[in-house]
């Protein structure tokens, strides 16, 4: 699957330290999902950023194991899941209009240079011809940059708000993307 390829990539520009040098208190938590679907399968990339701050300082010392400083990759295997539900807190999925969990199939974490983490989680979903994602709407729910690999669509990211959901249709004959 090509999201393999865009997940090593994102990889190597986060652990380049594409992270900005602004004051902790300046930067957001970010998410950010790629799509890329086929006949046969639907995948996404879901990339969250935890900027440095008192946040990213408790988790790392919550699964700095051996309090070297560092995050090791045994250790970022342990901190992934608690990462995954922040990344996808407050998500909806649904295919052809059932709403469906996603499978996590992989996850990579880097310690930014700046101090905080970013995590890419390759995930995938049951096919089928209509996908949508929702932000649920509550306070302080995180926006959600969403995009289909440029191969898919060049339109780029959407930024969804809370109450906002965005459909994309899969199938070469249909409309490509719909927003509501």
């Amino acid at each position: 699957m090509t999201l393999r390829i865009a997940l090593s990539l994102t990889l190597i520009l986060l652990s380049m330290g594409m992270g900005t040098s602004a004051s902790a208190h300046e930067l957001p938590i970010e998410r950010q999902m790629v799509l890329d679907w086929s006949d046969e399968a639907l995948g996404a990339m879901l990339v969250y950023r935890e900027p440095p701050g008192p946040r990213s300082d408790r988790l790392k010392s919550m699964f700095d194991a051996n309090r070297d400083s560092r995050i090791s990759p045994a250790e970022a295997r342990k901190m992934g899941p608690q990462l995954y539900m922040r990344a996808t807190h407050k998500l909806a999925f649904k295919v052809n209009k059932k709403p469906v969990m996603p499978v996590l199939v992989e996850t990579k974490v880097v310690r930014e240079r700046t101090g905080g983490f970013s995590v890419a989680f390759l995930i995938s979903f049951e096919q089928g011809s209509e996908f949508e994602v929702s932000v649920i709407d509550e306070p302080g729910v995180i926006p959600l940059n969403i995009a289909p690999l440029p191969s898919q669509n060049s339109q780029g990211f959407t930024e969804l708000h809370p109450g906002q959901s965005k459909v994309f249709r899969l199938r070469e004959d249909d409309e490509k993307v719909s927003k509501h």
